[in-house]
């Protein structure tokens, strides 16, 4: 998460665990307006990203809380301890 965070492309960038792994959740420069949150994790030498998009622009839902919650399914399928 370190080389993610020092990353210039996040207007938001929020630490966080996925299942017990190191994560965060990220909304892109210029996708502040979009509906649109990435949730990733420590994956081992790499890193799990999941983007989540509200293509309808509701403005109701949390992108970012769903990026999570898609990230914490994901993330038990992924080798590497927590």
């Amino acid at each position: 998460m370190d080389s993610a965070a020092k990353k210039e492309t996040w207007a938001e960038f929020e630490r966080t665990e996925v299942n017990g792994r190191a994560g965060a959740t990220a909304v892109t420069e210029g996708a502040t307006q979009a509906g649109t949150c990435d949730a990733m994790f420590d994956a081992g030498q790499g890193m799990i990203q999941v983007r989540a998009h509200d293509v309808a622009r509701s403005g109701s839902r949390d992108e970012c809380a769903k990026a999570l919650e898609t990230a914490e399914k994901v993330e038990p399928n992924v080798p590497g301890q927590a």
